[in-house]
């Protein structure tokens, strides 16, 4: 007998490197103990675990190598060997006999794993192969029918009462049947079906998961259930105390034996301690009862109910009945002299005292009651009485069922008497709401309503204290208090507002206002005379409730005003004249009684604002202003309503009744002034009686900021690398940042070298945005404290490669002109491409230390972000990278790179690490683009449409270019986004001067904001003038500077969607120039405008003062005149570089005759002898037909607008021939060309 080789043999292989499994090659011997493979399996294969089936038995097929047999891998070999020619022969083939006996050992493991029901399908088949397929094809059918079928049931299982683990398990096997079928179910769909099958107690856990802006998978969401199941089993274990149905409620019937429509009563007495009386059955020792509360039944019931009593001594059979209390026999648990004693039940009452308290005469026993504590019987007219309901079914009049059960309604308040009259008791027992009281003295009882009480006591006294207000507006903070806490998100209503709840819209917050500033209503229609001042300082105390307007009053007549048309200065508070007048010792006085009491449960006290209203209110016409006492305000209601409805917000509350009992028939409450602590209100302050003037008897009070606590840094850029660390989508970017370095070999870990300098390093964020403000992706960038590095040491020479703001416009304005596409480049990490030429030593990045060497530093062989010398070193990487493939650089412009082979052109523009690529070839275009990303990392952007802050948009028309995206920013950051827009950017005919104006504490913003005016004009002519003056005094702004340049953001505000529009045309160039000559009030310097076109396109601009000062304005308007032949020679240079022809000379429009003069004729004299050099230059270039200097009329000279500021008609109409609205473009018809001197312009409107 042949011994079975062990596991260990069949893993031995005298080759190996095959890669089949090892197999004995010995026939005889068995290749797989079988037994050991069947203690492997823990299952075996029935008609519902096929998944987990071949999970199991694929990993150990996969462990011996012997997958390949099953799925195809390894064909059979040929059952016989071939001669020489082919033919087939009768020798046995010895590999189809080696393959056959492992596919027959496979074939036999299978089977042992199957169950009988399943092996029966696979009777016939002779292979593993065969085997495995069927029950692929058996188990995992792809057929409709049964992916739908598997779609019904997932979204169909329900958790019910099993468990959290249990229904899960359900989804999860169901989910992977559909994957087996091809069919993939998402984590989010996913999700979504596991929260639809929970019960309606995991509703809570449910809406906090769909709220969440993290995905959650499934084994997150397992985890989470998991805890919320323990959670909720918890609370009912807790509950089950208060929840136990106990029959201890007392009653007595009176039965008319003689008359079967006799009626029964329920009567509760009033007394304490044993009950007396024929109409008491109350027994024992008794707490406070209700009293002389009467139920009546229906004939049908009190015949029920008088057969069977549930108070009868004695069974049908003459046995005493048994207490379930006592045991004791005579007496059931209802009449039990212990029935009160919780002393003697024990902390759990017994489950007999859930006893039914209705016995039949003929079946007189107790029995106790172990069902639910809720029932449902067909349909049930229900009575309640307190916590004792009576259900009576129509279909079975001669039975009622009588059982305790919780009605829900219980109302918790403080031992008050308002609260406890005959009138609010005979209300809830009406309307089955179960009345408790506080003990004397003990408010922290009725938490809720006293949290509530002490959230508006509290916003109110903030509101008074932050505006320096006496106690006697004590009404009116209270007034704003409540309207503010009606506006704000609470949780309890799943984070929306009252307001919100109500009316089902957001409430409009924009016309919430500081309370307590300076105001100044329209009192124009209130006047006697038209002489008399149409306002006044007040003060700003709140919102009416029945109108949209503002309560003001003036502190010095105490007049209170109600207007609609208000100015607020949100940042300074007046002195309340009262103060002097109003003794410390006045009582304070407060109309509480006009607070609806149920706005005392409006909102939650953690509530915080946390989304500002996403839609506005429509606002109805009103009249200009109102005017009325103040004692008729103080006793308006305090909710402020637009709305026809005018009742207080309703909210879902723990005891908020069920009953069908209107709300308007709730009594009315309201809070007494006593309920208002002493010690929490501010007394008004002392009154200085010294001659010393101080800043508060002025008036002045210094402003009170607050700052916010918390910034969410997941939508904006945080400061440093320790907040960063905090978020995953920061973590995340750090983590590709550096995993970019070290596959660039950016550094090596080095001891620092004595006497070298060592440059730091930090992190920077950037959100990347698209062209309409969503996240693109979170990029985080580490750089080099270049500020550390030392000339000469560390770094020698520098340059960025920036590409001209002029050859970017001339060469979008030749893509139209010519149809070329447009392709945009990013290259990733692009200043690592660059080679250090200099030793640089660059500390650990934060975050990123070595721990093995954390006292080494960084020896940089690339060019970080940064460094001093990192531009350049990029620049000559690309550029050395750029020749070799063909490009050569621009004499005009080297960020401009020219590629030209016979005719294929194409064009590169570099901006640091930003490229814009065109050509007349869309392949070759491809293929260099392929070139490079061979060389660099670079990120394929698609048609060029979002452009270092430029919005490019392209149509059939031609292409626009604005920056409506940026000028929103910078709105925004400077809040003046919601300001008036206005028609000029600066005043007509006023020109700004350094010695005017008080000078500003801040420069650095406004430093900022002009810098960020200068970017704007890239796109926008019609502000170039209005910039070039504020631009004039970033040393020493001053006031008056800085209302300029908020001017300028105000013109922005009117003009968002205002940009240049290129559309085809002649290729010729064309300036216009003009100078205002000693505009300047300071230095008496001139300013000159230019504008240069190509075709019809502007393509560049500028407002520049003039170096000199002129003596007359010929002078001026020539010294202009060479400036724009200055610029009309590079442009000339620059498309003779990129290989364009200009058939005419540029032309020079000027509207000076005398400049004209000088120009066109060799004259000089005495007036001319100080700009001979500018002379000599235009005079060459007009002999040399490079320029023509012609003359255009002063209402046709577009540079105009870039010397002065023009009256907004003026201006507008120079505005429209430079640029148009973006909304406009695509409704303008075909251009047409005018035949005044200026013919190369486009009527744009």
């Amino acid at each position: 007998m042949v011994s079975e080789p062990s596991m260990a043999s069949f893993s031995s292989n005298t080759n190996t490197t095959a890669p089949n499994p090892p197999l004995q090659t010995s026939i005889q011997a068995p290749l797989l103990l079988l037994s050991n493979m069947a203690n492997l399996m823990s299952i075996k294969l029935d008609s519902t675990n096929f998944i987990v089936w071949k999970h199991q038995l694929s990993s150990i097929l996969k462990a011996y190598s012997m997958i390949d047999f099953v799925d195809g891998t390894v064909p059979s070999p040929s059952r016989f060997l071939l001669d020489t020619e082919g033919n087939c022969t009768t020798a046995v083939n010895p590999d189809f006999q080696l393959w056959n006996t492992r596919d027959q050992a496979l074939l036999t493991l299978i089977n042992s794993t199957l169950s009988p029901a399943v092996l029966s399908m696979v009777v016939g088949h002779n292979s593993a192969q065969a085997v495995w397929k069927t029950l692929e094809h058996r188990f995992t059918s792809t057929s409709r029918a049964n992916v739908l079928n598997l779609k019904i049931e997932l979204h169909n299982l329900k958790k019910g009462t099993e468990s959290v683990s249990s229904y899960l398990q359900k989804v999860k096997n169901t989910r992977d049947k559909l994957i087996a079928v091809g069919t993939l179910i998402d984590n989010e769909e996913l999700l979504h079906i596991i929260l639809k099958g929970l019960p309606r107690e995991y509703g809570p856990f449910c809406s906090a998961i769909r709220t969440r802006n993290e995905p959650v998978n499934f084994e997150e969401i397992m985890v989470l259930l998991q805890t919320e199941e323990q959670s909720i089993l918890e609370i009912s274990d807790s509950g089950k105390d208060v929840n136990a149905a106990m029959a201890m409620f007392a009653s007595a019937a009176q039965h008319n034996r003689n008359s079967s429509n006799s009626q029964s009563s329920f009567y509760v007495n009033n007394s304490q301690g044993r009950g007396r009386g024929r109409n008491n059955s109350q027994r024992g020792r008794g707490g406070r009862f209700n009293h002389n509360n009467q139920y009546s039944q229906s004939n049908a019931s009190n015949q029920s109910h008088s057969q069977y009593s549930q108070h009868a001594q004695t069974k049908p059979d003459g046995s005493r009945p048994q207490c379930q209390i006592c045991g004791k026999l005579g007496h059931q648990a209802l009449d039990c002299y212990h029935r009160m004693d919780f002393a003697y039940q024990g902390r759990h009452p017994p489950a007999k005292l859930a006893a039914m308290a209705s016995i039949s005469n003929d079946s007189q026993v107790q029995t106790p009651y172990k069902g639910s504590d809720q029932s449902s019987s067909g349909q049930c007219t229900i009575h309640s009485y307190q916590q004792h309901w009576k259900m009576d079914n129509p279909y079975a009049l001669s039975t009622t069922l009588e059982m305790d059960l919780p009605s829900g309604k219980v109302l918790y308040k403080g031992f008050e008497g308002e609260y406890t009259s005959n009138e609010f008791t005979a209300f809830c027992t009406s309307s089955g709401i179960t009345h408790q009281l506080s003990c004397p003295h003990t408010p922290q009882q009725n938490g809720l309503v006293e949290r509530k009480h002490r959230h508006i006591v509290e916003c109110a006294l903030t509101l008074l204290s932050h505006a320096s207000l006496p106690i006697t507006h004590w009404t009116y903070a209270v007034t704003a208090a409540l309207h503010l806490i009606n506006r704000l998100p609470t949780p309890r209503l799943s984070h929306i507002s009252p307001w919100e709840k109500l009316f089902h819209k957001p409430p409009d917050i924009s016309h919430l206002r500081t309370f307590g500033c300076i105001c100044f209503p329209h009192l124009r229609p209130y006047n006697t005379h038209k002489l008399q001042p149409r306002t006044t300082p007040c003060i700003f105390l709140g919102y009416p409730a029945h109108t949209k307007g503002y309560i003001c009053q003036d502190p010095t007549t105490k007049r209170v005003y109600i207007s609609r048309h208000v100015l607020f200065n949100e940042g300074e508070f007046l002195p309340d004249l009262s103060l002097a007048s109003t003794p410390q010792t006045e009582p304070v006085t407060s109309t509480f009684d006009s607070l609806p009491w149920l706005l005392v449960m409006l909102h939650n006290c953690s509530s915080t604002l946390n989304s500002t209203s996403a839609a506005l209110e429509t606002l109805e016409p009103l009249p200009p202003s109102l005017i009325v006492p103040s004692s008729l305000v103080e006793s308006t209601s305090l909710l402020l309503s637009t709305d026809p409805i005018s009742t207080s917000v309703p909210v879902e509350s723990p005891f908020s009744a069920a009953s069908s009992t209107p709300q308007s028939s709730l009594p009315s409450a309201s809070i007494p002034q006593s309920s208002l602590p002493s010690t929490s209100i501010p007394q008004p302050p002392m009154v200085n009686t010294h001659p010393m003037h101080t800043r508060s008897k002025n008036g002045i009070f210094k402003p009170k900021s607050f700052h916010t606590t918390t910034i969410d840094y997941s939508q904006t850029e945080p400061p440093t690398h320790q907040i960063a660390s905090k978020y995953p989508h920061w973590c995340t970017a750090m983590d590709d940042e550096y995993t970019a370095l070290q596959r660039q070999h950016t550094w090596s870990l080095v001891p620092h070298p004595l006497g070298k300098n060592l440059v730091g390093c930090k992190w920077v964020f950037k959100l990347k945005r698209n062209s309409d403000g969503s996240i693109s992706r979170y990029k985080a960038r580490l750089v080099a404290k270049g500020f550390h590095q030392q000339h000469g040491i560390d770094f020698q020479e520098t340059f960025s490669p920036v590409v001209k703001p002029p050859t970017v416009r001339l060469i979008l304005a030749l893509t139209v002109t010519y149809h070329w596409p447009l392709r945009q480049l990013d290259i990733r990490n692009a200043f690592l491409h660059g080679v250090l030429k200099e030793e640089v030593y660059m500390t650990q990045p934060p975050g990123y230390v070595n721990p093995s060497l954390p006292q080494h530093v960084c020896q940089l062989h690339k060019s970080i972000y940064g460094l001093k010398q990192a531009p350049r070193a990029w620049f000559e990487s690309f550029t050395t990278q750029l020749l070799n493939l063909g490009f050569i650089s621009s004499s005009a412009d080297s960020s401009l790179f020219i590629y030209r082979d016979g005719p294929t052109i194409a064009f590169l523009l570099l901006y640091v690490d930003d490229i814009v690529l065109t050509g007349n070839n869309s392949s070759f275009l491809t293929q260099l683009i392929h070139n490079l990303s061979k060389v660099f990392e670079l990120k394929d952007m698609g048609t060029l449409s979002y452009f270092l802050g430029l919005q490019i948009t392209r149509s059939s028309k031609g292409l626009t270019l604005t920056q409506t995206k940026y000028a929103t920013d910078l709105l925004t950051k400077h809040n003046m986004l919601q300001c008036s827009p206005c028609k000029t950017p600066c005043v007509p005919n006023v020109r700004l001067s350094s010695t005017t104006g008080v000078p500003l504490t801040d420069i650095h913003g406004y430093r900022s904001l002009v810098g960020a005016l200068h970017y704007l004009t890239f796109t926008r002519p019609d502000l170039s003038f209005a910039v070039h003056q504020v631009c004039q005094f970033m040393n020493a702004p001053t006031d008056l500077h800085l209302t300029a340049a908020k001017r300028i953001l105000r013109y922005v505000r009117g003009t968002l969607d205002h940009g240049l529009f290129y559309t085809p045309g002649p290729i010729t160039l064309s300036a216009f120039t003009d100078a205002d000559w000693a505009g300047d009030p300071d230095d008496r310097r001139s300013t000159s405008g230019l504008v240069v076109f190509l075709g019809h396109n502007p393509v560049t601009w500028s407002a520049k003062k003039q170096l000199t000062v002129s003596r007359s304005s010929t002078e001026a308007e020539y010294r202009a005149l060479a400036s724009a032949s200055a610029e009309l020679c590079w442009l000339r240079t620059l498309v003779k570089d990129l290989g364009i022809y200009l058939y005419d000379p540029p032309i020079l429009w000027c509207d000076n005759v005398s400049a004209l003069a000088i120009a066109s004729n060799p004259v000089f004299h005495a007036r001319t002898k100080h700009i001979e050099v500018d002379f000599h230059f235009i005079r060459e270039r007009v002999l040399r037909k490079d320029l023509q200097v012609k003359f255009v009329s002063t209402m046709d000279q577009l540079a105009d607008i870039f010397t002065k500021g023009l009256p907004s008609h003026r201006f507008q109409d120079l505005r429209s021939k430079l640029l148009v609205p973006a909304g406009t473009i695509c409704l303008r018809g075909d251009d047409e060309v005018n035949d005044t001197p200026h013919s190369t312009m486009v009527k744009r409107q």
